[in-house]
């Protein structure tokens, strides 16, 4: 039995709101794209802010700006959440 009859019986994985060629779909796939790109972005400044504050060593400049990053990397966090839950509900609205 030959290695792609094998894939070809492999059940395929969908993404929510990426199945389908219509452009709801495809709007829909790429925002949810987008905020997660940028969710997995913000999460990463968190991490790099805590461990340049882990590193600053009693610095209070270099904690000052670790906490700065920190507090705006949470802020575009937050605002990026509330940008996915705004756009999903508008397109929601319309795919009815």
């Amino acid at each position: 039995m030959s290695i792609w009859k094998l894939l070809a019986d492999v059940p395929s994985w969908e993404l929510p709101g990426a199945g389908g060629n219509n452009s709801e779909d495809v709007l829909a796939g790429l925002v949810n794209g987008v905020f997660f790109a940028l969710g997995i972005l913000a999460v990463g400044f968190i991490i790099y802010a805590g461990v340049k504050m882990q590193l600053s060593r009693g610095s209070a400049s270099k904690m000052v700006e670790a906490r700065s990053m920190l507090v705006f990397s949470v802020i575009g966090l937050v605002v990026a959440g509330s940008a996915w839950a705004i756009i999903s509900f508008i397109l929601g609205r319309f795919s009815e």
